[in-house]
């Protein structure tokens, strides 16, 4: 079916998106939402966010939700609240890259808008995953840094299906580098049920179970 806003579409091609590999990057706060998990991992934070607007990658996970009707997983990090100590260390990076204070008060919930707009370094690397037999990789944000930092940041591992982890050199000399590999876990919605996969970045629906850090 036409939208009704087709007139106001911009044309985009998907070769435009083959521009994003591992290594570290500035990012900006698009949104951040609290909801409940329905594995029992308490309550959790989906962080949404862009590349930096000085990048030449300004509103790439904003093209390719427009392109592809989701928000892409390397834009998407999920905090569970069960782990204060990674939320603490998430805000004490945003404060330190923004020289900001972050309004926390103890025992209320958090004002989450305050983070919208914000800057913050994270490290993107590939992580393996099984799809419908095959073993596939996407890109996922691996840690948050101050934005100081972003270009002393590592090219991480690939973290590989069977949950060891390989120099990303070595991956590309023995599997070869994929073609749009930004865009695979992207376009992927089902949640691999792979116990293994621990730290796989939720590459399906927000309402499915998923694993985390």
């Amino acid at each position: 079916m036409i939208t009704n806003n087709w007139e106001e579409i911009l044309p985009t091609n998907i070769q435009e998106f083959d521009k994003v590999t591992p290594k570290g990057y500035i990012f900006q706060v698009v949104d951040i939402s609290e909801y409940s998990s329905n594995n029992g991992k308490g309550k959790l934070w989906r962080i949404k966010f862009d590349f930096d607007d000085n990048s030449a990658l300004k509103n790439y996970c904003q093209r390719l939700y427009e392109a592809l009707g989701r928000w892409p997983n390397e834009g998407t990090k999920y905090l569970t609240q069960q782990n204060q100590g990674y939320m603490k260390y998430f805000i004490d990076i945003i404060e330190k890259s923004n020289d900001v204070k972050i309004n926390v008060i103890p025992g209320q919930k958090l004002e989450l808008s305050q983070f919208k707009g914000l800057k913050f370094a994270g490290q993107l690397g590939y992580t393996e995953y099984e799809k419908d037999g095959k073993v596939k990789k996407g890109l996922e944000i691996r840690g948050f840094y101050d934005v100081k930092d972003v270009d002393n940041i590592p090219i991480p591992d690939v973290k590989l299906i069977d949950g060891s982890f390989m120099n990303y050199e070595e991956y590309k000399k023995k599997f070869g580098e994929y073609t749009k590999e930004c865009l695979q876990l992207s376009m992927d919605v089902d949640n691999p049920n792979n116990n293994q996969l621990s730290s796989v970045n939720v590459p399906g629906s927000e309402d499915d179970d998923y694993p985390f850090f």
